[in-house]
């Protein structure tokens, strides 16, 4: 027979590893945006736009801030390419015509992203410290 702590962790191993794979997937693509965006301009905070998950299953949001920024004497407004994570959201709700510095596609000004690459590392961290000490406290059970 099997022990029920084992099955329990097989099913947690299972649904973590999901969780990191998106976590993974997630911290990837903020990389790539950051080093995409290599042109930094000072920008201005209009509004955070606030969009539902394309998940069907669980309903969240995901925050995006939207600036307006001047380049080669053209203005823009445009959306962040990266989501707001929960360490940064303090940062900028509420926060509405503050000045941010912010990078830009130098190639499609339009394409716009905040913050440096502290903001995903951490995230990505952070979480993998939770998981961690989930597991850590698993085996103490």
């Amino acid at each position: 027979m099997i022990d029920d702590n084992i099955v329990f962790m097989l099913l947690a191993a299972m649904c973590l590893a999901a969780f990191c794979f998106d976590l993974a997937v997630e911290f990837a693509k903020g990389l790539a945006t950051l080093r995409e965006c290599n042109v930094k301009v000072e920008a201005v905070l209009r509004y955070i736009d606030k969009v539902d998950s394309p998940n069907d299953r669980y309903k969240h949001y995901m925050y995006y801030p939207v600036f307006t920024y001047e380049y080669e004497g053209i203005n823009y407004t445009s959306s962040s390419q990266r989501r707001l994570y929960f360490l940064e959201k303090r940062r900028y709700f509420n926060h509405e015509s503050e000045r941010f510095m912010i990078r830009i596609n130098g190639e499609n000004p339009r394409r716009c992203v905040q913050g440096s690459i502290l903001e995903p590392a951490g995230f990505f961290l952070i979480s993998m410290a939770f998981m961690t000490w989930f597991f850590m406290r698993g085996k103490l059970l």
